[in-house]
């Protein structure tokens, strides 16, 4: 009975000295990860990253989500798992010298996307110099004037760089390997990275070299990754039915590599795609300012709509037609060569549109014929024509600015007073919206910042409008 007892006795202290156990290690052990609070609407994101790190070295992306409560998942991914990757959990080590870039992805019930771009520099080579023994017993030790790093064991950009991304050639990339001795890249698709472009697939002009001067692409349809990352002064070389989808400041050979709206003189637009129109070479210079030449070779431009528009516009126009004798050309050509309302052809080239493809058509012609046209945002509503429903077309013909609605052609003063573009006051609509302004509403085409560039607003002036 005494036997019982103790073990019963013995039993009963040693799970009470479990639950204390228990009890105390939920207050001192660290308790593990878990989401904090419930999805909800992430409102904003902050990410916290270094700009620059060293081959070799890591460096921890620091997310922060705005409101805490919000249980999100973030997820890492970088751009080029070569130069740099990225953990689960943020942490990014650099591998070899050239620019990366880590999108972060905040998700919960809504999604946030952040970008960040890293630097990857090579590591500090250690000096071979041996250092001078001091011959005088009594002479003092020089101060070490040297800047302590503070970029990850990173180096000063003089280090290494140029000043327009062309990292010294003290280290090999794979394209490097590619290069010749003087200097030529063969690209092969292999080579290269892309994504989709309004369904159809577009490859990242290569950057990732630091020897190669002339980079000879394969045919297919390119645009800048990144202009930072571009290499100024080198020559990209096009091949076959190449197509460039990309903003470029200046073209020196607008036959070749053509950035003009609609062809309309003066209207040199960087937020234009610019577009290879022929075989030949031109000087470019990027939206940020980098130099590069494009040379395109064995392009045949016969079957393009471009093209095909200024044939059709040498056969029916010449230089002894006034311009609206041109404009009259134009549009009874156009009648001419329809199908139906919406179907017809420039030429060779068959279109199948709507207002917005006879406003490209009749603005690339006009222009080829040497009538400043550009397209226009129409409508008829509250806004009294103003909102965006239709597109049509201003030209300044023979000096005068008129509106071109397919085939129709109205003077400009028809739609606006002459003194400083308003649309004039309308007695139905102001019926059926007194509240709009009944002195009328200023033509939203007009473009009131950087005007000079705009084909709108030169028109109007070469017609004395603005």
């Amino acid at each position: 009975m005494m036997k019982k007892t103790n073990k019963r006795s013995i039993l009963a202290i040693v799970f009470a000295a479990m639950f204390v156990f228990a009890s105390v290690a939920g207050i001192f052990l660290p308790k593990q990860a878990s989401a904090v609070g419930k999805r909800g609407k992430i409102r904003s994101v902050r990410v916290t990253s270094v700009k620059k790190l060293t081959a070799g070295k890591t460096s921890k992306i620091k997310v922060k989500v705005n409101p805490k409560k919000v249980a999100a998942k973030v997820t890492f991914k970088t751009s080029n798992k070569s130069i740099a990757t990225v953990s689960r959990k943020g942490v990014v080590r650099a591998k070899r010298p050239g620019r990366v870039t880590i999108t972060v992805k905040v998700k919960s019930k809504n999604k946030k996307i952040k970008r960040i771009k890293i630097k990857v520099i090579p590591k500090k080579k250690a000096s071979t110099k041996k250092k001078k023994k001091s011959t005088s017993k009594n002479t003092t030790a020089k101060k070490n004037t040297t800047k302590k790093d503070n970029t990850s064991g990173g180096n000063n950009d003089n280090d290494y760089d140029n000043g327009r991304g062309d990292d010294a050639p003290s280290y090999e990339t794979a394209l490097d390997k590619k290069t010749s001795a003087d200097g030529v890249l063969n690209i092969s698709y292999s080579d290269m990275t892309g994504r989709k472009i309004a369904g159809d697939w577009c490859y990242y002009l290569p950057t990732d070299f630091t020897k190669a001067k002339t980079i000879i692409l394969p045919e297919g349809t390119y645009t800048f990754y990144d202009e930072d990352e571009l290499k100024g002064n080198r020559t990209y070389i096009f091949n076959g039915q190449s197509y460039f989808y990309s903003g470029v400041k200046f073209s020196s050979n607008q036959e070749v590599i053509n950035n003009l709206d609609h062809e309309q003189k003066g209207t040199e637009n960087s937020w234009v795609n610019a577009k290879i129109v022929g075989n030949g070479t031109s000087e470019i210079i990027t939206r940020k300012g980098v130099k590069l030449t494009f040379i395109v070779k064995g392009y045949n431009p016969v079957s393009t709509f471009r093209y095909q528009c200024k044939k059709v516009v040498g056969e029916i126009t010449n230089s002894s037609m006034t311009d609206i004798q041109k404009v009259n050309a134009i549009l009874d050509y156009i009648v001419d060569h329809r199908e139906s309302h919406y179907v017809f052809n420039i030429g060779t080239y068959h279109m199948n549109t709507d207002c917005t493809g006879y406003s490209k058509a009749i603005a690339y012609m006009c222009n080829f014929a040497g009538v400043d046209c550009c397209v226009r945002q129409a409508g008829a509503d509250r806004s009294y024509g103003q909102t965006p429903t239709h597109q049509n077309n201003l030209a300044c013909i023979d000096g005068v600015a008129y509106v071109i609605d397919e085939t129709v052609i109205m003077k400009y003063s028809s739609l606006f007073d002459n003194n400083n573009c308003y649309i004039g006051y309308n007695t139905e609509y102001a019926s059926k919206y007194p509240n709009v302004n009944k002195e009328g509403k200023l033509d939203v085409n007009i473009e009131t910042e950087d005007a000079e560039n705009e084909g709108y607003n030169l028109i109007l002036k070469k017609a004395g409008r603005l």
